[in-house]
């Protein structure tokens, strides 16, 4: 079965119902998005690519209409829209309930902390916009102390995701910090997906794959010793508010050295003062 049948499905019968399903949880513009994608790899690209809500709704709208039609396949009655959503609806509750005690546990990882003795962090974010295909990187490094060390931004063109945007921007941050000279860097990025595929290895062969394997090189070439781990948006901001600032001004490029910009002091204070409290 292919990735399009699978999200519309060809038997008239059940065509219509997972249509309307789609449909009655404001999904119907990502069932048609997903349908443009040429394979199975690129379906899965644009799902983990989607915000937080939409991703679990689609993962789970999915998983229930899978398994009601494979019931359906074997004799039991086929559910109606109302019954499928209603079903997608308490698993996103149970999910959501799920989510929030595991924040609750890990409250420590809400704020941003500095690297380890003789490492630099670098938090790379990077901005989108659907519509134009458009976006911007950003980047900002900090020492075991805190200290700003460099900063940079960029605009970016011809963008087929979000994820596709956040691989360049930590490309671009690690041909960065390979230009400044550093030795001993731990990238940081609040894309798990990004974080996943550079890390493992596994989306290797997607869109984005050439990119993965680019970061992988390039810190095996440039640097003694490197990691790549994932943060939580609110972990993120400085480097989030340096892509959206390259977003607006449409440079190619622009690095900061010594001194960090002036819209974001505010933000690396912070970022400290919440690891010192």
């Amino acid at each position: 079965m292919s990735h399009c049948s699978f999200i519309t499905l060809s038997c008239t019968k059940s065509a219509k119902t997972v249509k309307q399903v789609w449909r009655a949880l404001d999904c119907e513009d990502l069932r048609l998005s997903l349908c443009e994608c040429a394979n199975a790899r690129q379906v899965t690209d644009h799902i983990l690519s989607l915000p937080t809500e939409k991703r679990s709704t689609v993962i789970i709208l999915l998983w229930n209409w899978w398994t009601a039609r494979n019931k359906a396949n074997v004799g039991e009655k086929l559910l109606s829209c109302d019954e499928v959503c209603s079903k997608v609806r308490k698993h996103l509750v149970e999910f959501c309930h799920k989510e929030e005690h595991v924040q609750e546990a890990h409250a420590t990882e809400d704020r941003w902390e500095p690297p380890e003795a003789n490492f630099i962090k670098v938090n790379v974010d990077a901005a989108f916009c659907q519509e134009s295909r458009m976006g911007a990187w950003g980047f900002i490094a900090r020492g075991s102390d805190g200290s700003f060390i460099a900063a940079g931004t960029g605009a970016m063109n011809h963008l087929s995701s979000a994820l596709h945007a956040e691989a360049l921007a930590c490309v671009a941050a690690i041909e960065s910090m390979s230009n400044r000279g550093s030795f001993r860097v731990i990238f940081e990025s609040d894309s798990l997906s990004l974080v996943n595929a550079v890390k493992s290895g596994d989306a290797d062969l997607s869109d984005s794959g050439v990119l993965y394997r680019e970061a992988r090189s390039l810190c095996v070439l440039a640097f003694d010793a490197f990691e790549f781990r994932f943060c939580r948006r609110s972990c993120n901001k400085a480097a989030h508010a340096i892509a959206q600032h390259g977003g607006a001004l449409g440079v190619q490029n622009l690095l900061w050295l010594d001194d960090e910009p002036d819209f974001v002091t505010g933000l690396v204070a912070s970022d400290l003062a919440t690891h010192q409290a």
